[in-house]
C-alpha cells in the first residue's frame, strides 16, 4: 500500500487543481456545440503520448452522450467552474478518509497497532 500511495501523491494534488479548468473547458465546449474540449485543453507532442491522445478523443466523443452531463456541468456553474475554490492540499491528500477508513487491511493494521 505505502509504495503505491507515494506514487499517487505525486500527481494527485496537480490533478485536483486542474480538474476545475478541464470541466470549465468542457462546459464551454457544450455551450458552443463543440466536442473537442480535451483536445483543445492539452497539447500532445510526443509520440509516446499516443495512448493519451486516443483516450482524450474517446472522452471527447463519448462524454457528450452521458445522460445529464451537460445539465450537471451547467448546474455546477458552467464555465465559471474555473473560478471555484481549489481544495486544500490537506483535504486532497487526506489518506485516512480516502483509504484507511474504507480498506479492511488498513483498518485491521490500525486496530492491531
Amino acid at each position: 500500500h505505502l509504495n503505491l500511495l507515494k506514487f499517487l501523491d505525486q500527481d494527485t494534488y496537480l490533478l485536483a487543481t486542474q480538474q476545475k479548468h478541464l470541466l470549465a473547458a468542457e462546459a464551454c465546449a457544450y455551450e458552443a456545440g463543440n466536442a473537442t474540449a480535451r483536445r483543445s485543453a492539452y497539447v500532445f507532442r510526443s509520440p509516446s503520448e499516443g495512448l493519451l491522445l486516443r483516450l482524450s478523443r474517446f472522452f471527447d466523443e463519448s462524454l457528450r452522450w452521458v445522460p445529464n452531463r451537460a445539465r450537471v456541468l451547467e448546474a455546477m456553474g458552467g464555465a465559471a467552474i474555473a473560478f471555484a475554490a481549489t481544495p486544500s492540499r490537506e483535504f486532497v491528500l487526506d489518506r485516512y478518509s480516502q483509504h484507511t477508513a474504507i480498506c479492511p487491511d488498513s483498518r485491521g493494521l490500525v486496530r492491531n497497532c
